[in-house]
């Protein structure tokens, strides 16, 4: 007794698709005979094998973003952190301490916050800023804490909010600092510092406060609360 013929369904790539689906012509169709390229069947053939071929590979990824240990995208492992509440740190800034001296014997030196300093290393400049003020005295040495990067003051992420829920805004500068940045909201010609917190859950109710995120992309997100949070 003859047996009913069925497809491969371990060929999963052109060149195997287009000779199952040859064979299976040559059982339903035998009168069609020719193998030419130049064949309107042929055609149809070759396409459907290209199409499988693509459906196979997007099947493939698929199955690997689904699995930590083989993701290869930054969405997929941002999806999976959202999925259990865990919160991506994002980039951190390194920290460094110098000593600054001052020769002068007779007055003090004062460092204000956001003084630039630099450093050379294999021809590759690397710029450190410090977040406090500091004062040398008269010749004597102090320990100044930098961080890593460029401060970047008053950014503007928006003149216009209309105040509704939820509303987010990307930094302009994708290697943010995520712990390093701040918010302030200027209401009534007032500028008041806001408050940030690890989500928008977790905002007391009309305070002031917003969420720094990192996003899919890679940039930096800052949310505002939902009027129940925030």
């Amino acid at each position: 007794m003859a047996t009913e013929q069925t497809f491969n369904y371990a060929s999963r790539t052109y060149s195997t698709i287009r000779q199952d689906l040859l064979t299976r012509a040559n059982k339903v169709a035998p009168e069609w005979t020719d193998r030419d390229p130049s064949d309107f069947g042929m055609l149809f053939v070759d396409l459907w094998s290209y199409m499988g071929d693509i459906l196979h590979y997007y099947v493939d990824r698929a199955g690997r973003e689904s699995f930590i240990s083989t993701a290869t995208q930054r969405e997929s492992l941002v999806a999976y952190a959202n999925m259990f509440g865990y919160i991506p740190s994002g980039r951190a800034s390194s920290i460094a301490t110098v000593y600054i001296a001052n020769s002068s014997s007779a007055s003090s030196y004062s460092i204000p916050a956001g003084t630039k300093f630099s450093a050379v290393s294999d021809n590759k400049t690397y710029y450190f800023y410090n977040i406090d003020d500091a004062t040398v005295g008269p010749s004597v040495s102090a320990a100044v804490t930098l961080f890593e990067g460029t401060q970047v003051v008053d950014e503007i992420l928006s003149t216009s909010a209309s105040g509704a829920p939820n509303q987010s805004y990307i930094l302009g500068y994708s290697d943010a600092d995520m712990k390093t940045t701040s918010v302030y909201v200027t209401e009534d010609g007032v500028k008041t510092l806001w408050l940030r917190y690890s989500s928008v859950q977790e905002i007391p109710k009309n305070a002031r406060g917003f969420v720094v995120s990192l996003a899919a992309s890679g940039d930096v997100r800052v949310t505002f609360g939902n009027r129940t949070n925030g």
